[in-house]
């Protein structure tokens, strides 16, 4: 028992957990979920969930973090966690292969983690109308939401390959 005598798909279900995750980590801890281009200025204006970088760096203060935000962190958060039960579940179950229901929970984690990210990235989504509302400054999604909306995608994938190998081996 273990990863030799596993199905491909997955062991390749595993692998896009652990880049979903990689990439997720990369995006959601980075400043560049925003940057707007300020004339005059040699670098653009960024911030990420956590932090903000301008003229001077530092921490988002509590008069810049609405609703919105707290609740794109939130689902973030959420979706980090069940995302990494998933990668947890999915081991599991190269482990001990008697129990099958590991496998369908590895699967419905893997797609609720990918909905969770997409949750978050409609909510910040949906802020970025706000800072482009009375200015003429180019506001632009940076490469941190681009990354965490694609480890949503590769979390959808892993669930989508558990169930392909659930279907594939005949057992749920």
């Amino acid at each position: 028992m273990g990863l030799f005598d596993t199905s491909k798909f997955l062991k390749i279900a595993l692998v896009v957990s652990c880049l979903a995750f990689l990439f997720f980590v990369v995006g959601f801890g980075t400043t560049f979920w925003i940057t707007i281009d300020i004339p005059g200025f040699d670098h653009p204006f960024h911030y990420g969930l956590w932090k903000m970088h301008a003229l001077t760096d530092g921490d988002l203060s509590d008069d810049l973090i609405d609703g919105k935000l707290k609740a794109t962190r939130a689902f973030c958060t959420l979706g980090m966690l069940v995302g990494i039960a998933c990668t947890v579940l999915i081991v599991l179950f190269l482990f001990v292969k008697q129990l099958n229901l590991i496998r369908l929970v590895g699967a419905a984690t893997g797609i609720g983690a990918g909905v969770l990210v997409f949750i978050a990235v409609i909510i910040y989504g949906t802020e970025l109308d706000h800072y482009k509302t009375g200015s003429n400054l180019p506001v632009k999604y940076g490469y941190s939401f681009g990354l965490t909306t694609f480890s949503g995608i590769l979390y959808i994938v892993t669930g989508g390959l558990v169930f392909l190998d659930i279907k594939m081996s005949g057992s749920a």
